[in-house]
């Protein structure tokens, strides 16, 4: 009878420690459809399996990306604009987007090893991708500067069932034309430094929140499941 309580015990514990995989099912999907790519998208919010890379994306930079439409089908020119401590610069590639997935093509025309898929999304003017490699990303793009507070928890949801970290929103300054061009030798300007030595800190202290809540995320569950299931009791 001991025993069998304590399966019981253990069994509601990892159902309470994981997303409901029937709530999670219709976020995990991929995209039913391809979608039209074409014209500038914002980078609004991404999550990542790696504490490093979500700490990475509290930096107060803004991200755009601008997709144009090839002669060939299904390839794309992608123009990537960030902009960050007031200096911008653009990156451009060639992309395949075909069957709900997303492949870099590099000089001579081959595809690269590394497939972004496009998962169904919560609202109708957003795309969201996933990488997964060994540092599994999501990020969430949307044709407007800022989503609503619904959309957003969506994505978060969508990130919690994929088990990533909570997603970090990038900044929303997407003013390209009035800003330095980094073209690697330009110099910041001193004011700027107060800033970028604080985004140093803000890395460092994100890291360390997001090792944190890991660790602590199940015996915090199983506290809250015991705290819960006690008061059912009575």
């Amino acid at each position: 009878m001991k025993a069998f309580c304590v399966a019981v015990f253990v069994l509601n514990f990892i159902s309470v420690c994981q997303p409901a995989s029937v709530a999670c099912e219709r976020y995990l999907k991929t995209a039913a459809s391809d979608q039209d790519l074409t014209g500038k998208w914002y980078v609004i919010a991404m999550s990542s399996n790696s504490c490093w890379a979500t700490a990475f994306s509290v930096l107060p930079f803004s991200t755009s990306v601008d997709f144009a439409a090839m002669e060939k089908a299904n390839i794309y020119e992608a123009t990537f604009s960030v902009k960050m401590f007031g200096q911008c610069k653009n990156l451009t590639s060639k992309l395949h987007y075909g069957n709900s997935t997303v492949t870099e093509i590099d000089r001579t025309g081959a595809k690269s090893d590394n497939v972004m898929v496009l998962l169904q999304r919560r609202c109708h003017d957003c795309i969201v991708i996933k990488s997964d490699g060994f540092t599994d990303i999501l990020v969430l793009l949307s044709k407007r500067t800022s989503i609503t507070a619904d959309e957003m928890e969506a994505f978060e949801i969508q990130a919690d069932c994929r088990y990533l970290y909570k997603p970090q929103i990038f900044g929303s300054d997407h003013d390209y034309e009035n800003c330095t061009v980094d073209d690697g030798k330009t110099e910041y300007a001193s004011s700027e430094i107060p800033h970028m030595q604080q985004a140093v800190l803000n890395i460092f202290s994100q890291v360390f929140t997001c090792v944190q809540d890991r660790v602590l995320y199940y015996p915090r569950a199983a506290f809250q499941w015991v705290q819960t299931t006690w008061s059912n009791l009575w």
